[in-house]
């Protein structure tokens, strides 16, 4: 079974669209770690602390990371899909 994905409406097989779901799933848990390690880190933070400030500042660029790549697979399963 063929399915069109991504803006390009390119075709995939059933094994990428599972890659791409299973993808997906991999990133929404990681992001959820993250935002759950960040409120942590920020909630202990204090002046004394400033390398918990720089661990804050990688996890944020992390996340970022994560949702872009999160927000182009959510593009590639949302684009209409047909059998061809």
């Amino acid at each position: 079974m063929k399915f069109r994905a991504g803006d390009a409406g390119r075709l995939c097989d059933e094994d990428q669209w599972l890659q791409l779901l299973a993808r997906k799933e991999e990133l929404v848990k990681r992001l959820k770690a993250i935002r759950t390690d960040l409120a942590r880190r920020l909630t202990a933070y204090s002046e004394g602390q400033t390398h918990q400030l720089e661990n804050v500042e990688v996890l944020r660029e992390i996340r970022g990371l994560a949702d872009e790549e999160l927000r182009a697979i959510e593009r590639e399963i949302a684009a209409p899909s047909a059998e061809v």
